[in-house]
């Protein structure tokens, strides 16, 4: 895989074929392209050779990435094939997956194509290539692991719920509800954004392109937890760091997601240190 970044987000196809014909492009030297949130434009390149003898499709493997245009030569020139990505309708996709799949087609001559992804998330995107068969066969080996995630957090709510009822203990309010709102983030987190299709278009955009404004309800609900099973009313120092990470995650930060005071790639590296040392507050406070 090749790769250019666009700053300014401007280049069309025309630009960047002769941009390549300079040698503007780099090789991509890992596995998985990684790139840090920026407000940039990639394009990234591909020489392909289909030997399969049946169609073939590049499976983009993120649900991060906002807009994706693919180019693939037609007609002796390059055209736009496919214009898809988490902020596009589904019925933009060229094959209906939980993922991006990019047609290539079965003529065995080495084609090049470029793909133009822009996201103001951080970008890790494995790609794969195969037929319908060997890339159904990954999917559902990542639908496994989803599904024992899923079924280990049912069984630790049902449990909790059995327990709130037979100790009358209102604590377990506040765990069930860190319960039931962390699968949805980590969910969003780990490429599965899916549950957000029961919304309607508008809703379901606005929810995945501002995603602090949801996402930080569950540690909202362990900082609470915490602060009454740790008994901190002992300890207000303690008390007033917890809560003030309760404020930042419940207020302060969707409220900077929301009217998009601060952009949203900038946030992300606000987001990431400032939840780690929360983490490392709740550890540290339990031991103490």
């Amino acid at each position: 895989t090749y790769f250019l970044e666009d700053t300014n987000g401007n280049l069309t196809i025309e630009d960047i074929l002769k941009l390549d014909n300079e040698n503007k492009f780099q090789l991509n030297n890992q596995d998985i392209f990684l790139r840090k949130p920026t407000q940039s434009t990639f394009w990234l390149k591909l020489k392909i050779k289909n030997q399969f003898g049946k169609d073939a499709w590049i499976e983009l493997g993120s649900t991060y990435l906002w807009y994706i245009d693919y180019y693939a030569k037609k007609s002796k020139k390059f055209e736009l094939i496919t214009k898809t990505g988490i902020l596009h309708p589904e019925s933009n996709k060229a094959f209906s997956s939980g993922l991006f799949w990019l047609p290539i087609g079965m003529d065995a001559e080495t084609k090049t194509v470029y793909i133009r992804i822009q996201t103001l998330r951080p970008i890790e995107l494995p790609i794969q290539i195969g037929n319908i068969s060997s890339l159904n066969a990954n999917h559902n080996q990542r639908q496994s692991i989803l599904t024992v995630f899923l079924g280990l957090m049912f069984a630790m709510f049902i449990y909790n719920l059995f327990l709130l009822f037979a100790t009358k203990d209102k604590l377990y309010i506040l765990y069930l509800c860190y319960i039931f709102t962390s699968v949805p983030t980590a969910l969003y987190s780990n490429n599965y954004p899916y549950f957000l299709a029961v919304l309607n278009e508008e809703i379901k955009n606005f929810l995945l392109s501002h995603p602090f404004v949801w996402i930080n309800i569950s540690f909202c609900f362990v900082g609470l937890f915490s602060i009454h099973f740790l008994k901190l009313n002992r300890k207000p120092f303690l008390k007033r760091i917890l809560q003030t990470f309760i404020l930042f995650y419940l207020i302060i930060l969707p409220f900077l997601d929301f009217f998009e005071i601060i952009k949203h790639n900038s946030l992300v590296n606000i987001y990431q240190p400032i939840t780690s040392i929360f983490m490392l507050t709740l550890f540290g406070t339990s031991l103490f």
